[in-house]
């Protein structure tokens, strides 16, 4: 049995994110008959179990989270004012508040990034910390890099195109994404990656005898 407790809604609800370190609710006591509140944080809105509650004072106005307890993902969050009554035998919950929250975590700075150069192509590598990465590439090391790849999944990727005899830097940054929320790490630091020179197939080989008998070969530059 469920008792409820229909007087006043409670007041403005808010959760954020405090950076990598935890997630605060705040809210405001609307109603003094409340002598407990209940933080419950759910992974899907019909889901049965929560997958974090905590429960505070009925002077308390906020509530925090560690980031350790929770996973990059959409969690529904229920604010919910208690109260008890018949000399503290039943509880009674109040007018609860509603609201979704992303909480993604900011990734680790990428390392172990290698680029091996292969004929106009280069071949990265990295360390895993993520689901997904972002590569920028540039032929000059401190400036103008761009977008050689997004949404990369894997933790290698060929860079094709290349032109020979010439001098690229790559950089490789996670990228982490929950719900609409998405949050870029720091880039990695830069690899150099050297494209060989490969000499192309001689064509258009002939011989042939000039006017003294001598033999000529000749072919296309």
């Amino acid at each position: 049995t469920v008792h409820y407790y229909t007087g006043k809604a409670l007041g403005s609800y808010s959760i954020k994110q405090k950076s990598n370190d935890s997630v605060k609710a705040s809210w405001t006591v609307s109603d003094k008959i409340y002598t407990r509140y209940s933080l419950e944080l759910y992974l899907g809105g019909n889901s049965t179990v929560a997958q974090k509650r905590i429960s505070v004072g009925k002077t308390a106005a906020s509530a925090s989270i560690a980031s350790s307890s929770l996973k990059n993902a959409r969690y529904y969050t229920y604010l919910i004012g208690q109260t008890t009554l018949n000399n503290n035998k039943t509880v009674y919950y109040g007018q609860g508040m509603l609201k979704t929250f992303d909480y993604v975590k900011k990734p680790a700075k990428v390392k172990g990034v290698k680029a091996v150069p292969n004929a106009n192509a280069a071949k990265l590598s990295w360390n895993a910390v993520s689901n997904a990465y972002t590569v920028y590439k540039s032929t000059k090391s401190s400036s103008g890099y761009k977008v050689a790849k997004s949404k990369c999944t894997s933790t290698s990727l060929k860079i094709k195109g290349l032109t020979g005899g010439k001098k690229y830097y790559f950089k490789v940054v996670a990228v982490s994404q929950a719900g609409g929320k998405t949050v870029i790490g720091t880039q990695s630091n830069a690899v150099l990656a050297k494209i060989p020179v490969v000499a192309g197939q001689v064509r258009n080989v002939q011989l042939s005898f000039d006017s003294k008998k001598n033999l000529a070969l000749t072919w296309s530059r």
